[in-house]
């Protein structure tokens, strides 16, 4: 409700509190003029009944309205200057009913009046309910904006003073005078990393005076150094390797991992080399010499030759300091993925994955987001499958990934009594393991859908009410997101159909899946022309082995070609 106040000018002041209402409006008509008192809401005004009278030149309006209900008169209790008084006030009903009954050529003109002024109380009233109302949700954005600012400046320090505790765990165990090579973190609050490379004998005392020129540093490694070699040409030997990624001095632009991968070869090559026993030192330098020989050439690895037999295959090359890595430091996180390519996938030479829908996936099934897993998860699948352009490309983009895998078929299945919100969502959005939108463009998209169905907008309740659905909804993944109009709380697996691009599909073809005799998607072709380049043959042929259903055999089983919608 609001509080309405006009001045004897007849200007009205408008006070947006949600309370009832008092108006007073003059009305003029030849000489009368009267000031006629307006209570009630915007909705159900209420007219002072002398006033009234005293227009239609009633002596006693009271006599005219004794036999008024209470839907045609009220009497409320008003403060006056001479104490609080009981006075009669018509409604809109009881007004115009009044009005009807008189003959007096003022009644005519004062009901046109009467008509004006409600309609702009209404209008007013409406104008100025909804402009709180946006101004209560704006100020609850900002409220909300600054909460999550502050959780996450709380974080941060927390952070913070978590790597201090454990920077100064870590140099209480370098306290000791030994020569020792680190990496130093100069700025961890940076991702592009720029790290110093060093050889120290008093680590303790270093980090101290690094602490000092750079008080966001951190370090990130040190070993110790126990082979009979100078120091500093030991030191040299790594900085000179380093020198296309040097930015000055003894500092680096490359991954923390980078670095101590770096260190670690080098440091593994001269205790190698100091091994006194001939056979054992020639034996694993050639090792070393042909396995660097593949790299450097791009030949392909034996670990990543994925056929139908070895679709559960989780061997990783130990030679690969990355890959030791993930296994020996987190070996839970390592079975994870295991888990999920058995249980999610579908292992074959002849299947594809886009990287960003298997990652998504992954996410989703999680139920987590953190982005150092994302990463540990993307080694992973590089180890272990071929990461390489792919033949099904999108129209707008080059599309990268994972060859040699495939993510099995998933259903997003409505409930047979679906309520309003899982209707909106299946009808408004769609579910993509890559996809991911803002929660309030998700409510503001519920509402207009509302508006279209010509259903009520509960303003309080309706988005949380949205919101709950799809936080419980196991194909999406409520979190930080970052989408093309910016970042926020939002969810994973999710997309507004007004975001999605859609493209004409080829007028010589239609789009085809490559299934297993198990019904498994193993690839998607935009036309019978893409699919039958795959196999070497026309596309009338791939059209008749489409329509007669035909069975191919290939090195990883049988599969045949199917169009979209046949089952």
């Amino acid at each position: 409700m609001f509080d309405l106040v006009a001045n004897k000018k007849g200007v009205i002041y408008i006070y947006t509190t949600f309370r009832n209402m008092e108006v007073v409006k003059a009305f003029n008509y030849n000489k009368l003029h009267t000031e006629i008192v307006i209570k009630g809401t915007h909705d159900e005004p209420l007219f002072r009944a002398s006033d009234i009278g005293e227009i239609l030149q009633m002596t006693n309006i009271r006599a005219s309205i004794v036999d008024f209900d209470n839907t045609e008169k009220v009497v409320k209790v008003v403060d006056t200057p001479g104490g609080a008084q009981s006075v009669t006030f018509l409604t809109e009903k009881g007004l115009y009913k009044i009005l009807f009954r008189s003959r007096k050529p003022i009644a005519e003109q004062f009901q046109n009046w009467i008509c004006e002024v409600v309609k702009e109380l209404r209008l007013k009233g409406s104008y100025e309910l909804k402009k709180q109302l946006q101004e209560n949700k704006n100020e609850k954005e900002k409220l909300e904006n600054r909460l999550l600012e502050s959780e996450e400046e709380k974080r941060k320090k927390e952070q913070e003073l978590q790597n201090q505790k454990e920077q100064n765990e870590l140099l209480q165990k370098v306290n000791r005078e030994v020569p020792m090579i680190y990496v130093y973190n100069i700025d961890a609050r940076q991702t592009d990393t720029i790290v110093k490379i060093g050889i120290s004998n008093h680590l303790n005392a270093r980090m101290k005076s690094y602490k000092t020129s750079h008080p966001y540093g951190k370090l990130e490694f040190y070993k110790e150094i126990d082979i009979a070699h100078d120091l500093h040409l030991f030191e040299k030997m790594v900085h000179d390797k380093l020198v296309f990624l040097r930015v000055k001095h003894e500092m680096f632009r490359m991954s923390v991992d980078e670095a101590v991968m770096c260190i670690t070869n080098e440091y593994n090559n001269i205790k190698l080399l100091q091994n006194t026993t001939e056979s054992e030192r020639k034996s694993k330098i050639q090792k070393i010499y042909e396995y660097t020989n593949k790299i450097i050439n791009d030949e392909p690895e034996v670990s990543n030759k994925v056929t139908f037999e070895q679709s559960t295959q989780t061997d990783f090359n130990e030679m690969d300091p990355m890959t030791v890595q993930i296994i020996h430091g987190n070996p839970e996180l390592l079975k994870k993925f295991d888990n999920f390519i058995e249980n999610h996938c579908i292992v074959r030479a002849d299947v594809e994955i886009s990287a960003k829908d298997i990652m998504g996936v992954y996410r989703l099934q999680a139920r987590e987001a953190i982005k150092e897993v994302t990463h540990a998860f993307n080694d992973y699948l590089r180890r272990r499958f071929k990461y390489d352009r792919l033949q099904a490309q999108d129209a707008d983009q080059v599309v990268l990934g994972f060859i040699g895998v495939t993510l099995k078929k998933q259903e997003y299945k409505k409930s047979e009594s679906a309520s309003e919100e899982e209707t909106f969502v299946f009808e408004k959005c769609v579910f993509t393991p890559a996809g991911t939108a803002l929660s309030k463009d998700i409510v503001e998209e519920y509402k207009d859908w509302k508006r279209i169905m010509k259903k009520p907008w509960d303003e309080k309740n309706d988005s949380i009410r949205l919101k709950t659905f799809l936080k419980a909804c196991p194909y999406v993944l409520f979190e930080t997101v970052w989408t093309t109009s910016g970042n926020g709380q939002g969810f994973y697996g999710i997309k507004l159909k007004r975001d999605v691009k859609y493209h004409r599909a080829s007028s010589t073809g239609c789009k085809i899946f490559k299934k297993d005799m198990n019904n498994h998607v193993l690839c998607e072709y935009a036309t019978i022309a893409k699919a039958a380049e795959t196999e070497k043959m026309c596309p009338a042929k791939m059209s008749r082995s489409v329509k007669n259903r035909v069975i191919f055999h290939g090195d990883a089983g049988d599969y045949f070609y199917t169009k979209v919608n046949e089952i």
